[in-house]
């Protein structure tokens, strides 16, 4: 369920990263803004990564704890133009809160001196038996997505939404990780050598939405993941070294 050949160099499982200035992959390094082609870090195989080589999880951001009823952590980074290639001055702010109801808040903001290219996003795992060394194929998933991002055997969108209905991508209801993702004869499967895909969902609204859920049938444990964004990337650890399916990672992507 691994390939090695698209991990990360260089400490490239991210954990519990801060992902910027762009989340998730950008087909072969390369993209074109106003006219103007850019050229990023390949970090992943032929492609950029979350940012290159130096993104925002391995530089050093301010941090300042904010005095309120509920415990904050205000972190921020001015990315400057050129920086891992991206164009444009970029101050972000990113705000952290633990909400009486047990639940994490992270806010984004962005803003630049002129049009630049972003997607921040976090690249927490969980494990929800509490226990790294038990897998995660027991966890019920639900993503209220109808629409999957389909990628090529680098995982790159090919531009293509399928309908996820009656596939091995539907979790409209909840399915265990582990009931379909061996299953070789899928072609996005065996791309992502299991989920590490973007799902579409059926909300498309900048609403705060309730869009994923996962059970942990042994401990009753439950996480909900809410977004304003359109889409989330479900990641099931595939390319871990040494810790493939242990842990699994949601974090929220455009499409």
């Amino acid at each position: 369920m691994r390939n090695p050949r698209y991990l990360p160099k260089g400490g490239g499982a991210f954990f519990g990263a801060l992902v910027g200035r762009y989340g998730n992959r950008i087909g072969k390094g390369k993209f074109t803004l106003d006219g103007q082609e850019y050229t990023l870090a390949k970090n992943n195989g032929p492609n950029a990564l979350h940012g290159g080589k130096k993104g925002f999880d391995k530089v050093l951001w301010k941090a300042t704890a904010i005095d309120s009823q509920e415990p904050q952590l205000k972190l921020n980074y001015t990315s400057v133009d050129g920086e891992e290639g991206y164009p444009r001055n970029l101050d972000v702010e990113v705000i952290y809160t633990l909400k009486k109801d047990n639940s994490l808040k992270i806010d984004y903001k962005a803003k630049t001196d002129k049009t630049t290219v972003i997607n921040l996003t976090n690249h927490t795992y969980f494990n929800l038996t509490g226990n790294v060394n038990k897998e995660i194929l027991d966890h019920e998933v639900t993503i209220l997505a109808d629409k999957l991002v389909s990628v090529d055997r680098t995982l790159i969108p090919t531009g293509e939404l399928t309908t996820v209905a009656g596939t091995l991508f539907d979790f409209l209801t909840a399915h265990k990780i582990g009931e379909r993702i061996n299953d070789a004869n899928d072609p996005q499967i065996k791309f992502g050598k299991g989920y590490d895909h973007c799902w579409a969902f059926t909300d498309s609204s900048k609403k705060l939405k309730n869009v994923t859920s996962v059970y942990e049938p042994t401990t009753g444990r439950k996480m909900e993941v809410f977004t304003t964004e359109p889409a989330v990337q479900f990641y099931s650890g595939n390319f871990l070294d040494g810790m493939t399916l242990l842990l699994g990672s949601f974090y929220q992507c455009v499409h």
